[in-house]
């Protein structure tokens, strides 16, 4: 029954797009393409998830995750996008974990400098390889999103995205809860990005509803800290800095250099709140409490690009008296940063193009949790990462992984919020490889 669902949304996707393709000269100049990825992985552990993948979670033994979709615009105004994903973790026929899910799908339309999007999608806004509000570590869930699509002119560049998504799942704490979005980024001087971002999940069964009028109140944050009362909700807001050097004036092939640093905060320290006082909040009046930091580097060139990147989250961080199981999380992964809250975490990765065809990624990182206790045990986990891609004849890519891990203190509770940690090490290897084919006009893979 799994495999005949497979078939018949691949034959009716098929016919949606070959149908769009002969009515251009209905909706003027179109592009559509269709595409299939397959992803096949041996884990030698047990539970292990691959970082910033949208939801790649492995099992023991043999692991499939197939992509099937296509992607329709029209001219420069509306988008489709349509995939389905089925995945079969360890090949048991008669596992839950082996099914056919609505993959990211949306509908995108776009006017002036903006866009409106609802579908399933994922939201990463941050300077960082993954934020620690938003990433793409999490599978596409139901949301709608506005958004820019080319910078607002006025002293500056300005950015924005807001969006609400809908976390629809059983939840030991507070199922199906919603989680609303805010980012601002301001470009005064080409050299200089400044942003601000702000992430609130509330709402699930069994908790208070709101209204239009109830969203200013969820922004502000003016009643979060009174326990008890329906705006007690699981909130986060920072602000970071991006610093582009000029490097193209001393290496022709030099293509960007950004410094960046985010820091962020579980709570709010303000003079609007009714339990805080100017005078306690600092010398602007507000302050950001119990903080989180990302700070990095990346730098590209014609065929290289290099990232080191160093992260640490405070023990409050992804976990909220309210939502005080699953927390911040959305099928059992970090909605933030992937290695979850009070942790510490530092990675290297570079990616190089050895030819036109052939594109070679590794990447070597640490963590360590809980970060914020000094009494053992904690869990240390050393890994490193290996990733070709090799594209041919346009429309094909074929690819091979590797991971290895060593862990010292092995934490057994997989989600990232908790913690059960045992006087056990292990080492796992994770590896596969993947073929990609899509086909289309306008088909060919990004190099």
């Amino acid at each position: 029954m799994r495999v005949l669902k497979i078939r018949i949304f691949y034959f009716f996707l098929v016919l949606f797009f070959l149908f769009l393709k002969t009515s251009g000269r209905v909706y003027g100049k179109n592009s559509w393409k269709i595409f299939l990825d397959n992803n096949f992985f041996y884990d030698s552990g047990s539970l292990d998830f691959l970082e910033g993948s949208s939801g790649i979670v492995l099992k023991k033994g043999v692991n499939a995750y197939q992509i099937f979709g296509g992607n329709f615009t029209r001219g420069k105004d509306f988008q489709i996008l349509i995939s389905a994903r089925a995945k079969e973790l360890s090949f048991a026929r008669d596992s839950e974990e082996s099914k056919v899910e609505l993959f990211r799908s949306y509908i995108k339309f776009y006017f002036y400098k903006f866009s409106f999007e609802a579908g399933k999608d994922n939201v990463q806004v941050e300077p960082g390889e993954y934020g620690l509000l938003f990433s793409k570590n999490v599978p596409p869930y139901w949301l709608v999103k506005f958004q820019t699509e080319r910078p607002l002119k006025f002293l500056g560049e300005w950015n924005f995205t807001i969006f609400q998504g809908w976390l629809r799942e059983e939840r030991r704490d507070y199922s199906n809860p919603k989680l609303l979005g805010i980012r601002i980024s301001w470009k005064p001087f080409s050299w200089l990005e400044i942003g601000g971002t702000r992430s609130t999940l509330f709402g699930g069964d069994g908790r208070p509803g709101y209204t239009i009028w109830d969203y200013w109140q969820i922004i502000t944050a003016g009643k979060e800290n009174e326990p008890g009362n329906k705006y007690d909700n699981d909130a986060y807001a920072g602000y970071d800095v991006s610093l582009y050097l000029p490097v193209k004036k001393i290496w022709k092939s030099a293509r960007l250099l950004k410094i960046y640093f985010e820091n962020a905060g579980t709570d709010l320290c303000a003079w609007w709140q009714p339990e805080d006082s100017y005078s306690e909040c600092g010398l602007l009046g507000f302050a950001l409490m119990n903080n989180a930091a990302v700070a990095g580097i990346l730098f590209k060139t014609k065929k290289n690009l290099f990232r080191i990147e160093y992260a640490e989250t405070n023990t409050h961080w992804y976990i909220h008296h309210v939502y005080n199981y699953e927390g911040y999380t959305y099928q059992g992964l970090s909605i933030g940063y992937p290695y979850g809250r009070n942790m510490q975490s530092l990675f290297f990765k570079h990616t190089f193009w050895l030819n036109s065809s052939l594109r070679i990624t590794y990447k070597l990182g640490y963590y360590r949790a809980p970060f914020y206790r000094s009494s053992p045990p904690q869990e240390k986990v050393y890994y490193q990462e290996f990733y070709g891609e090799y594209f041919f004849k346009k429309h094909w890519k074929f690819g091979l992984f590797f991971k290895l891990t060593e862990t010292k203190n092995y934490d057994t509770n997989p989600l990232p919020n908790q913690f059960a940690i045992v006087k056990e090490d292990k080492r796992v290897f994770i590896a596969g490889f993947s073929l990609s084919f899509h086909f289309g006009e306008n088909s060919e893979q990004e190099r």
